[in-house]
């Protein structure tokens, strides 16, 4: 397992904004994303501490100090749910991304979109460094979006923790 700032930060305050919490950024600022706890609703999977995103706003990452190498694989896992969406026809989705840094630049490797449930679940994406030969050498990074093409007069929120990263040789 990599060693990073994980997204269920135990020294966030409550309904800190993304960028407010340690390891983890956003290109702007968000309107209703951040962390709460302990004991806020919907709960949480690890720690006392979740994360939460509205539709409308912008993606988080985290780059990790990982240099990928040639043979790695990697997984990311990340325990999700719908916190709430204003229309049963908006499913809510989590968008998880792993990337790499070229020149400053966040270049996805692997992206999937999963639909979401009001139930805490695990959902992961795997990469495989081999596949992605011009990511050899470069920085690891994840990305998440709520990606339930919300609207304001439409929104959704999902809650997200326990993110983590698995790598093994190939």
């Amino acid at each position: 397992m990599l060693e990073w700032e994980n997204l269920n930060t135990e020294t966030a305050d409550p309904n800190d904004n993304f960028t407010d919490v340690p390891g983890w950024n956003s290109d702007t600022p968000a309107a209703d994303s951040g962390e709460e706890g302990p004991d806020a609703w919907p709960g949480n999977t690890d720690g006392v501490w979740a994360g939460y995103m509205m539709g409308t706003d912008p993606s988080v990452y985290n780059l990790t100090d990982y240099d990928i190498k040639a043979g790695d694989n990697f997984v990311l896992s990340v325990d999700a749910r719908n916190n709430w969406t204003a229309d049963a026809a908006l499913p809510a989705q989590l968008q998880m991304t792993l990337y790499y840094e070229a020149d400053g630049v966040r270049v996805p490797a692997a992206t999937q979109a999963v639909e979401l449930t009001t139930t805490w679940t695990t959902y992961s994406l795997a990469l495989a460094a081999n596949d992605i030969p011009e990511s050899i050498g470069k920085m690891l990074g994840i990305e998440l979006k709520n990606a339930s093409n919300a609207t304001s007069d439409n929104n959704s929120w999902i809650g997200m923790d326990n993110v983590r990263i698995s790598v093994s040789p190939n």
